[in-house]
């Protein structure tokens, strides 16, 4: 009965993954090398080649892999001579339903479902993914590498090792922080670029926050001092890009230190709350409206600006070990004041690193990152109310004062 069901497992890999091959094909007859049956069969034969090379000769699983690729190559060159050209992707994803179901009977039934659905899903998104590299261009693609340079080939390099001025300085750890902080980027731009603005300013509100709501949040302003009737439009967006700033911090804390989450959840989400039921309610006010404004973001990784990210985290760790010694608790409030009129991110990885090693308390660090978010609200707030002005800037005043003192509440109540 064991058999029997693993075995059936690799038949339903075949059928799981042949589904999306027969739908994908039927609009093109012409172009079909394999449907439903045939992935059915080749995933149960992995199974079949599997147990009987276990039972009897590892050779008979050899022999049958063999014979599959000569059947395909034979089908393959047949069609090429009558131009009927497939592609390989139906090619190998047969490769994969073989193995899938040579797994299936290796104690590895789990696994190979989920690998099966992963592939039915990958093998669908054909269209989506043409359309996302249609709308990337070579820099954009170029960035990708970019991060993964500096990710998988620069971080394991580095000492991960304590030096400097009272030992506060890890070049591992701090280059791993910059990582999480452009990856987190990434989502944001590429999200954007993919997605477009046609689907709602609120989504690309969300998806900017998590670039940057600042600078969201200017170019929504920007976009308002020259189109005033969209202004409720843009103050929900604006709204929304910042409350992601909230949930994007306990991330980052998490990330780092997690223990220290909990006690910024009741304010951090807070805040959010508040944000998006007064992004809604200006939202409701212009429910119809749309714009083709695009939102202009900078390439999404460039070397200078991860070095000066990287010089900012560790300026900001070297001080925050300077105000805890001379000036105590209240110091890591004033810098956190100071640091979150430009930014969050850095003074959040540096404070919950802090606490992970000791040298501040949770209920400490709380009431910093607290501070830094509500600077970084006012500064923002600041900023539509100059450039954009009328009913946005006004909007947002009272907007952002009800969130700045929500988070002060929810600050006191912890």
């Amino acid at each position: 009965m064991e058999l029997f069901k693993t075995l059936g497992i690799s038949l339903a890999i075949g059928l799981l993954i042949g589904f999306e091959r027969s739908w994908s094909e039927k609009s093109s007859p012409k172009m079909h090398i394999a449907g439903l049956r045939t992935f059915a069969l080749v995933g149960l034969l992995g199974g079949l080649s599997a147990t009987i090379s276990y039972e009897f000769t590892p050779w008979f699983l050899i022999v049958t892999l063999i014979a599959i690729s000569v059947i395909l190559f034979l089908l393959y060159n047949r069609d090429s001579e009558q131009n009927r050209y497939y592609g390989m992707t139906t090619i190998v994803a047969l490769y994969v339903t073989f193995c899938l179901g040579i797994l299936s009977v290796m104690g590895e039934a789990l696994l190979a479902v989920g690998l099966a659905v992963l592939t039915g899903t990958l093998l669908g998104m054909k269209g989506r993914v043409k359309l996302w590299l249609e709308n990337l261009d070579h820099s954009e693609l170029f960035s990708v590498y970019k991060l993964l340079i500096i990710s998988v080939v620069l971080l394991p390099l580095l000492p991960d090792e304590n030096f400097g001025p009272w030992n506060v300085i890890n070049l591992y750890e701090i280059w791993w922080l910059v990582v999480l902080i452009t990856s987190i980027s990434f989502v944001g731009y590429f999200a954007i670029k993919i997605k477009g603005t046609r689907i709602g300013i609120l989504l690309t509100a969300f998806f900017g926050g998590l670039a940057s709501s600042t600078v969201t949040t200017l170019n929504f302003s920007k976009i308002g001092s020259q189109n005033k009737h969209i202004h409720s439009l843009l103050t929900a967006g604006v709204i929304v890009s910042s409350a992601t700033m909230f949930p994007r911090v306990i991330l980052e804390v998490v990330v780092v230190h997690y223990p220290l989450a909990y006690s910024l959840i009741f304010p951090m989400l807070s805040m959010s709350l508040i944000s998006y039921l007064l992004a809604y309610y200006f939202w409701k006010r212009k429910e119809k409206n749309t714009t083709k404004e695009s939102i202009p973001l900078k390439n999404p990784f460039e070397l200078l600006p991860a070095l000066k990210f990287g010089i900012l985290l560790t300026l900001i760790l070297v001080l925050g070990k300077v105000f805890k010694m001379q000036f105590g608790d209240t110091g890591i409030y004033v810098l956190s004041f100071l640091s979150g009129i430009s930014d969050v991110d850095a003074i959040t990885l540096t404070l919950a690193r802090m606490t992970r090693a000791g040298e501040i308390t949770s209920n400490v660090a709380t009431m910093a990152v607290v501070i830094a978010a509500l600077t970084n609200t006012l500064v923002k707030a600041l900023l539509v109310i100059f450039i954009a002005r009328g009913f946005m800037g006004k909007s947002i005043a009272i907007a952002f004062s009800i969130i700045i003192a929500t988070g002060v509440i929810a600050a006191i109540l912890m």
